[in-house]
Order: C-alpha cells, then structure tokens, then sequence
C-alpha cells in the first residue's frame, strides 16, 4: 500500500519497501491574510525544513496562498489539499494556474471560517501557524490564525507557531 488507508487507520501507511508501519504525517497550515516582505521571508525559511506526507492549506489570500504554492512547488511528491471556504471574497485561487496534482475541498454554503479552520484541524496531525502579530497583542482578538491554533491545540495536535510581525 502506498497512500492514506480509510477509516481510523488512516494515520497509518505501510510502504512498499519497509516492513514497518509509519505514521502518515499530514501538516496543516493557517496564515495571515496580510504579508510584508518579512513574513514572506518567515515563511520561505520554515517551510524548507518541513518532511511531510501531505500539506492541507486554507485557501485564502496572502499566507495560505503562499505556502499553497510553496508547498506544491517544493513538496510535488506529497498529497497538496486545498480547503476552500464558503465565503469566497478572500480567496486566491492559485491552484487554477496550476490545476494539477491539487485536492479541493469547498466548504459547504453557510459554513464559516471556524468551520475551514477545523477542518483543516480535523485532517492535519500537526499545524503550522503563521499569525501577524503575538497571542495576546489586541490586534489579534479576531485572527483566525489563532483560532485555528487554539483549535489545535484542544484537539491535542502539535502546533509551530511564527509569529509575522514583533
């Protein structure tokens, strides 16, 4: 077997060549939707030193446009998974320039951003976070970053936070 099994297995993968059982590792990511020069260099840093299976990223513009097409152009022998959200006015849709090797995921209508956010949870087993600004710092009270981060980390996944700007 070379790909994700079904079910609640499907953390595991057995390749061809090793006879032992390795966790399939699937790294989510969530990303400020606003980048300066230096968040684009925090990110082009990070993700070259990531091994992964598969790479699910969120859809919308700035960050998760960037690690999208980073990720895919760095990573072509991995799973890429895109989750589209509903509402589509913050959305880059870089993987029509691309149209291959790409999994879409459309959120279904009327389902929010917390809705992405878990989803993207829900099928990473670990997250990558690259919010604007610190935790705490009141322009962050509405990052959806951190919701995704906070989501994570109540479901138990291993989190890497950048923080973009000091």
């Amino acid at each position: 077997m070379t790909g994700p099994t079904i079910g609640r297995w499907d953390r595991f993968v057995r390749r061809p060549d090793d006879h032992t059982t390795l966790a399939h590792h699937v790294a989510g990511f969530s990303a400020s939707r606003i980048l300066d020069e230096s968040g684009r260099a925090t990110i082009l840093r990070s993700v070259g030193t990531l091994a992964g299976d598969e790479y699910v990223t969120g859809g919308a513009i700035g960050g998760d446009a960037l690690l999208g097409q980073l990720l895919w152009a760095m990573y072509p022998k991995a799973v890429h998974t895109v989750i589209v959200p509903a509402n589509r006015r913050a959305v880059d849709p870089w993987w029509e320039r691309i149209s291959e090797r790409i999994n879409l995921i459309f959120m279904p209508d009327g389902s929010t951003y917390e809705d992405r956010n878990a989803e993207i949870v829900q099928r990473a087993t670990c997250l990558y976070a690259y919010p604007r600004f610190a935790e705490h710092d009141p322009r962050s009270r509405r990052s959806g970053t951190w919701q995704t981060v906070r989501l994570a980390r109540r479901a138990g996944k291993s989190c890497t936070v950048h923080i973009l700007e000091r």
